[in-house]
């Protein structure tokens, strides 16, 4: 797994060029993420955990119904596979996702070892997602923070606000079957 897969993980698979004067173009962010370090060849474990969630405008059963939901599926824990022609490729997927979907970034930063990016989604039932994240990454580990403000009719209350962490570090070799 390499970091563009824990965007896909976060809900952030599809970035496209926003319409802001200053928002970065297709070209630009694929020229950001190519500064990534890729990481190797191997099998790595993700923990996806929520650090945070809130609907301050629901009601309480609401909140109530919302926090048992999210409690039951935290952590996630996966392993993953990631073949050299994948580990190749490093943020190419996401790059060619650019023409897909209904995203718009209007910053992404990368070096070599950190990404930065702020990108706004429209979903379904007129639901908006802000989105803001920030990650390193090295050869054999990477780490991602995702902050996300969901707005609309179709959010208890009308306002979601979560920050997710995700964590994954290269634990060995793949074995025959994997990848």
């Amino acid at each position: 797994m390499r970091l563009t897969n824990l965007l896909a993980a976060a809900g952030a698979a599809i970035l496209l060029p926003g319409c802001a004067p200053d928002a970065p173009d297709a070209e630009e962010i694929r020229a950001q993420g190519a500064k990534l370090t890729k990481q190797e060849p191997g099998l790595y474990r993700s923990t996806t955990s929520l650090l945070a969630y809130a609907i301050p405008n629901a009601t309480p059963q609401e909140a109530a119904a919302a926090r048992e939901r999210m409690e039951t599926t935290q952590p996630e824990t996966t392993e993953i596979c990631l073949t050299a022609e994948e580990a190749e490729r490093g943020f190419d997927p996401l790059i060619e996702s650019l023409q897909d979907g209904e995203c718009a970034a209007s910053r992404f930063v990368a070096n070599d070892s950190e990404l930065s990016a702020q990108f706004s989604c429209k979903g379904t039932g007129g639901v908006v997602s802000e989105m803001g994240l920030s990650g390193t990454s090295a050869k054999d580990r990477a780490h991602l923070v995702v902050e996300v403000e969901q707005r609309g009719d179709a959010v208890p209350g009308g306002l979601a606000q979560m920050t997710i962490d995700i964590s994954m570090e290269r634990v060995g070799e793949c074995t025959t079957g994997q990848g």
